[in-house]
């Protein structure tokens, strides 16, 4: 299947701050009124992606010409050359484009194919190579929150923007069309648009009281390390069920890692794990992940 990418950018210097630093806010006000609009009720062939408060990287999953003739894609547009402040525009200076459409093949050519391997900047590293890795955090926002309290979900973005994660997923395409019990993550990834990242904990904190784990979840591949309530927030209503079927297919715990299901073991963070521990940890997530989805 093509991969068609969309990119929007907005952007302004910093010596040019002082004389156009309102009128640029009100530009990343509108584009987060007109994301938080849109994203909810996207065609799932706007199949991910990933924003913040000056951008959007959105895939299509599809010819261009079909891109082209999305809805979505008429709106952006339309937003973009009529919403925005053009006669305020400086060129170099700040300003906002669209970027013309790139087509790839598919999936394995827009990561970069083969020449991805072993290259850095497309497969980089993870764990330490990552700046203030230890108190990266990810939380689904739902998108009926999205559509019944906009306001408060734009001012929730606009008074944490400077402390959220450069990449913001758009969770597109057929992800919410899954039925809840159909595996065995989270319930709210079924009507989940976002995942918002944070690596400051008092945003964190700030977004974790504005969808609690009785609203969603975490994002599992990105939560907080120390996330409280963990089963709860990895795990939903589903933890119940999937503590049955550990208990039922590995009564002895051979496969135990932190935030896992059945994970029997204090803080391995505070208590300072040995390496063997934590490979046997790596190795326990992938194969627990392997056979509860399969089973349920």
């Amino acid at each position: 299947t093509p991969i068609v990418k969309l990119e929007y950018f907005s952007g302004i210097s910093e010596a040019a701050r002082d004389e156009y630093g309102g009128a640029y806010e009100s530009i990343v006000e509108k584009w987060f009124e007109f994301w938080i609009e849109k994203s909810p009720n996207l065609d799932p062939k706007w199949c991910g992606g990933f924003f913040g408060e000056e951008y959007a990287h959105l895939l299509y999953c599809g010819n261009k010409e079909d891109a082209q003739k999305s809805t979505f894609y008429k709106e952006i547009n339309a937003w973009y050359w009529n919403d925005l402040p053009w006669n305020t525009f400086v060129e170099n200076v700040w300003g906002s484009l669209i970027l013309p459409l790139t087509v790839y093949d598919s999936w394995y050519d827009y990561r970069g194919g083969a020449d991805a391997y072993q290259n850095p900047y497309v497969t980089d590293a993870t764990g330490n190579a990552y700046t203030g890795v230890e108190n990266l955090s990810a939380r689904m926002m739902p998108k009926d929150l999205l559509i019944e309290k906009p306001t408060e979900v734009k001012n929730l973005l606009l008074s944490t923007r400077n402390n959220l994660g450069t990449i913001n997923y758009f969770l597109g395409g057929m992800i919410n069309e899954v039925p809840e019990d159909e595996t065995s993550v989270h319930p709210a990834v079924r009507n989940s648009a976002w995942n918002l990242l944070s690596i400051d904990s008092d945003t964190t904190l700030k977004i974790r009281d504005f969808v609690p784990n009785d609203v969603t979840g975490v994002c599992y591949n990105h939560h907080y390390r120390l996330e409280p309530d963990w089963h709860n927030a990895c795990w939903g209503a589903h933890h119940s069920k999937l503590s049955e079927l550990k208990s039922l297919y590995d009564p002895e715990a051979r496969l135990n890692c932190w935030h896992c299901v059945g994970w029997q073991g204090g803080d391995p963070f505070a208590e300072s794990p040995t390496s063997g521990c934590q490979s046997q940890s790596f190795g326990s997530f992938v194969l627990i992940g392997i056979i509860v989805a399969s089973l349920i």
